[in-house]
């Protein structure tokens, strides 16, 4: 009975145990599979490296796969378990927390080419109008951007139309520039406008729009994402990776946000590179954002300042400089001026010898900073003070810019210092958030190769090997009349000769030019490198400009157009003015600062006064001309209206509604700003008529 008992449990127990190794060997079969897929995992994710190491790369792979046909051999083996699954376990962690880690790294660099942009427009009216909200509007004059390429200025715009009937109850008014509409809002000559969301930032350089937040207000506002293809800022680059010698835009913008998934429509900073990687020699380049250039997308290519290309996309910033400087522009790097903050104090601040003390706001405009003269270690929003401020200094945005060269150096140094996996990435997620391009990943990868060069040969000289040559765009200052804007704004002109040497400086060093090797030099002299395009240069390239002939008499006219070889026509006024005298200018056609190589024929209307005391009457059949035109009041003053409107005999009722000074900084009080009739409204269908006039 015993005997038997004990055959039974003998039995079962080596049932037990082939069930427990068939177990095992299940347990074993899917660890194996398991580190399979984690091999695979992270040979994808190696593959997505693309050029770098590609040898290494191969060399690691394969010892992956023999790893992984070693795994697969010994699965049905007995030998050794523990230390196999041990092994594999390890194996598994291994694959998968480096797989994990290069995933995460090539998310990151591949985030630097965004792939949606959100462009955000706002309907937009001037503060003391008495619209709030949508519905407000009706029986309204709406400006509109005529260029369907612009989602932000014209896209959003027609959907907010279409989705609140805007059509129906108002008058849609087209404009081909952007501040030729802002100018009518102004004027009260139109009533609303539909603008990119980020306006403020755009057009707070012009000095009559610096105080533009407090001026108007937001009606509403509609964002969309689109893909970067359907958006103004596509520049398909050639996608090759990089091995040659290439030009790069880099873009700093301006936003009141950190990070750039948001659209932000303003160049404000414009630096050109060209860079070498077989002689590893640099160009840097600053284009002054007030240069006054042909804008490759405006109608006929009107000249305006270069930044104001950036109100309409990379496209058009890249086509505008490549038509200045005659130099294909393969890539650019669109860098919000915030996100410097972060990336400064992730590289652990950066030490620039600064030029003088500076003060401007900090990053969110709710503060200042300073920075001392000398050499300092800046954090973020110092090195924001040395990129921003060009007020204090005393050639504004030259001298600005070669301040940016300097904080773009020492961040180029500090790099250097990178010493850790956990660093390397919280300086990618910042670049990731705070930068935009057009380079493919792949092209971004293949950077790799260059930067392994830099960081091998300076480490072991324990310098710089990079060879920066610093370009620059000679030029002067004019103050011209802006056709688009309607107001007179100060512009930096371009030496054509800078232009030319800055030109081939950049060829040569794309050796799509010959290099001039020969150079005079004495070893009594001290040598100092030049700057290419600093000049000097004996000639100045400045626009000749129209005077102001309001007020003077015909001789001064006359002299002006026959030495500047211009046609003339005179038209007489006859009325009683008290403003000017008999004989006196009182109309031109074209404002004062007007290029006079874009005048066709210049018009002026002298002032025949009447010998009778009788004064005129507007509602009169015979005085249906311009004597009863209203003209424009904007800088005179309250006892200059009230001459003009006496010699009439039209009883016109006169308002004067005052705003503060502080709205219109650098004018004078009693100064009228604003007037709610076009110019050459005939006077007989006014009844009351309004003036803004600034007051204390």
């Amino acid at each position: 009975m015993n005997k038997k008992k004990s055959k039974k449990v003998t039995k079962l127990s080596k049932k037990q145990n082939v069930k427990k190794i068939k177990l095992k060997i299940k347990y074993r079969s899917f660890l194996t599979l398991i580190a399979v897929l984690a091999s695979f995992f992270l040979i994808y994710n190696i593959y997505l490296l693309g050029p770098i190491e590609p040898l290494l790369r191969i060399i690691i792979i394969f010892i992956i796969l023999f790893i992984d046909l070693y795994f697969i051999r010994k699965n049905n083996s007995s030998k050794n378990k523990n230390l196999y699954i041990m092994l594999m376990i390890l194996f598994i962690t291994i694959n998968f927390s480096i797989g994990m880690g290069l995933n995460k790294v090539y998310s990151l660099i591949n985030n630097l080419n965004k792939a949606n942009i959100t462009y955000s427009t706002s309907l937009i009216t001037k503060t003391e109008n008495e619209i709030n909200e949508i519905d407000d509007v009706v029986n309204k004059k709406i400006g509109l951007l005529n260029d369907p390429t612009s989602v932000d200025n014209y896209t959003l715009a027609k959907e907010i139309i279409e989705n609140n009937q805007l059509k129906e109850d108002n008058e849609i008014v087209l404009y081909e520039d952007l501040t030729n509409m802002l100018h009518d809002l102004y004027q009260n000559n139109i009533d609303c406008i539909f603008i990119s969301s980020n306006y403020p930032t755009m057009f707070q350089t012009i000095d009559e729009y610096q105080n533009i937040s407090q001026q108007t207000k937001i009606i509403t506002t509609s964002e969309k994402s689109v893909k970067k293809e359907e958006s103004i800022d596509y520049v398909k680059s050639d996608g090759k990776n990089i091995t040659k010698p290439f030009t790069i835009l880099l873009m700093g913008v301006d936003s009141e946000s950190d990070g750039l998934i948001k659209n932000a429509s303003n160049g404000d900073s414009l630096i050109l590179i060209s860079f070498n990687p077989k002689t590893l020699n640099a160009t840097m380049l600053s284009i002054p954002r007030d240069s006054y250039v042909p804008i490759s997308c405006f109608k006929e290519q009107r000249e305006s300042k270069i930044t104001h290309a950036g109100w309409y996309g990379a496209s058009c910033m890249l086509s505008t400089i490549e038509n200045i400087v005659g130099v294909k522009v393969d890539y650019y790097l669109k860098i919000n001026f915030k996100g410097v903050v972060s990336l400064v104090n992730t590289l652990g601040g950066v030490t620039v010898d600064v030029p003088k003390d500076l003060c401007t706001d900090n990053s969110s405009r709710t503060g200042q900073v300073c920075i001392e003269k000398g050499i300092q270690t800046l954090d973020g929003e110092g090195a924001l003070v040395l990129a921003r401020n060009r007020y204090d200094l005393a050639h504004g945005d030259l001298d600005r810019a070669n301040n940016q060269q300097l904080l773009l150096k020492a961040m180029l140094n500090q790099a250097k210092n990178i010493n850790s996996i956990s660093h390397l990435e919280n300086i990618l997620k910042t670049i990731s958030n705070n930068i935009d391009t057009n380079m493919t990943t792949s092209q971004i990868l293949s950077l790799y190769n260059i930067a392994k060069d830099i960081f091998t040969v300076g480490r072991n000289n324990g310098e710089n090997i990079i060879s920066i040559q610093k370009l620059s765009l000679a030029g002067e200052g004019q103050m011209i009349y802006d056709e688009g804007a309607k107001l007179t704004l100060w512009n930096y002109i371009l030496n054509k000769e800078s232009i030319k040497d800055v030109e081939v400086a950049i060829k040569e060093n794309l050796e799509t030019a010959k290099l001039i090797t020969n150079f005079d030099y004495s070893v009594n002299d001290f040598y100092q490198s030049k700057i290419v395009g600093n000049g000097p240069y004996k000639t100045k390239n400045t626009y000749t400009l129209l005077p102001n002939f309001i007020g003077e008499n015909i001789s001064n006219v006359e002299q002006f157009v026959k030495k500047n070889n211009i046609k003339v026509e005179y038209n007489y006024e006859n009325n009683n003015s008290s403003i000017y005298k008999n004989g006196d200018i009182i109309y031109q056609n074209y404002p004062k600062n007007s290029r006079i190589d874009k005048i066709k024929t210049l018009k002026v209307t002298v002032l025949k006064k009447s010998t009778s005391n009788q004064k005129l009457d507007c509602t009169s059949t015979e005085n249906k001309n311009k004597e009863c035109s209203l003209p424009s009041f904007i800088g005179k003053t309250k006892g200059e209206i009230e001459s003009y409107f006496n010699q009439y005999q039209n009883n016109i009722n006169i308002i004067y509604n005052e705003v503060p000074l502080s709205l219109y900084p650098g004018r004078k009080l009693g100064i009228v700003v604003g007037q709610n009739y076009k110019v050459s409204t005939h006077l007989s269908k006014i009844k009351t008529i309004e003036f803004t006039v600034i007051g204390e």
